[in-house]
């Protein structure tokens, strides 16, 4: 998520197929790409990115496609202040229709025009911080951090699936400790067939 023009689909592409197109035009509505992702405990996920227009005209239909999301990266453009002050507010509008746990990461992209930020990193990790996010400068074009960003938040995204797995397990185990008449049923065993995503 984030205002249009900050790079949102620059660092997709930059992601899924290591290119850069400087003269990209603004999605329209929503587009999605998937991959087959490797975190840092091993685990394999299957992963829909969802790249999402920014102008206010295409608010609504994006909603639609960010219900249930587990996570969120929130772009903003280090050369121009106004997509850095909205963040809150996309934040917010995910927040309301998003996993309850979702996760944030704020990402400054375009860390190549360097000589012409209007956003202090300092500023921006601080907001972070208040906001509970983890923070990192991107560049699609120079392809500097933009594998990390992703991967921060495929890693955290199975981190807070793994607590809901353990928490779960452990209700389950209590249940049957506690009530012997009662079977629970265990959904987390991860014994499930991968299926194509695209």
């Amino acid at each position: 998520m984030g205002d249009t023009g900050v790079g949102k689909s620059s660092l997709v592409t930059r992601y899924i197929k290591n290119t850069f197109n400087e003269g990209m035009i603004p999605t329209i509505g929503v587009e999605f790409a998937c991959k087959i992702v490797e975190t840092k405990d091993k685990s394999k996920l299957k992963v829909q990115i969802f790249d999402t227009a920014g102008q206010e005209k295409y608010r609504s239909i994006v909603s639609n496609y960010c219900r249930k999301a587990l996570g969120c990266l929130l772009v903003y453009d280090i050369t121009n202040f106004n997509t850095f002050e909205v963040c809150k507010q996309f934040k917010d509008q995910i927040k309301q229709i998003a996993e309850p746990d979702c996760t944030f990461i704020l990402v400054g992209n375009k860390s190549d025009l360097n000589d012409d930020r209007k956003v202090d990193a300092n500023e921006a990790k601080n907001f972070a911080l208040e906001n509970e996010m983890y923070f990192i400068e991107t560049s699609a074009k120079n392809n500097e951090k933009v594998h990390e960003a992703f991967q921060a938040l495929f890693d955290r995204v199975a981190e807070e699936n793994k607590k809901k797995v353990n928490y779960e397990n452990n209700k389950n185990d209590f249940i049957k400790i506690e009530d012997k008449n009662e079977t629970s049923k265990n959904f987390f065993s991860g014994n499930t067939k991968e299926e194509s995503c695209c």
